[in-house]
């Protein structure tokens, strides 16, 4: 396998012209593990910058997170979703496999914040509905899947 770090941006260009893209987004109730999975599957692609852990590894010891590391940082960029611990906006986030590149759209799962989550769906080509399974499936988690079917997304 090939270091990403010692191609150059043409060579890099190059391959990912290629790759089927897959748009998605996240939907739910708020707290429902949205923005945390999507941190997950970055983090452990390998698709963060070590400046960027560092920064979410010491924001995470500043709201003295349970988690050595909480991974929804890596999406939440504004600082009073920082300050709240909810996603606000639609937070994009690319990444890329051998086979394939992606989009995601983090979006907000609190009530006040709907609007936000049908901007974040309406480009998908899928959305990714998460349940927290003490919770079960809420209110907002029911809105959000029939704005996804509103909006044609699977």
């Amino acid at each position: 396998m090939r270091n990403k770090d010692n191609i150059s941006i043409e060579e890099f260009l190059k391959e990912n012209e290629q790759k089927d893209l897959l748009r998605f987004s996240t939907a739910g109730s708020i707290d429902d593990g949205k923005s945390t999975l999507i941190g997950r599957l970055l983090h452990d692609s390998k698709n963060v910058y070590e400046d960027q852990i560092a920064s979410v590894k010491k924001a995470s010891r500043e709201r003295e997170s349970d988690e050595k590391i909480d991974f929804a940082l890596l999406t939440d960029g504004l600082k009073a979703e920082r300050e709240q611990g909810i996603t606000i906006d639609v937070a994009y986030r690319y990444f890329s496999t051998p086979k394939r590149k992606f989009i995601i759209a983090d979006t907000p799962g609190h009530e006040q914040y709907t609007r936000n989550m049908a901007t974040g769906a309406s480009t998908a080509n899928l959305s990714i509905i998460l349940v927290d399974a003490k919770n079960g499936i809420l209110p907002q988690t029911k809105r959000h899947a029939f704005i996804a079917s509103l909006l044609g997304v699977p």
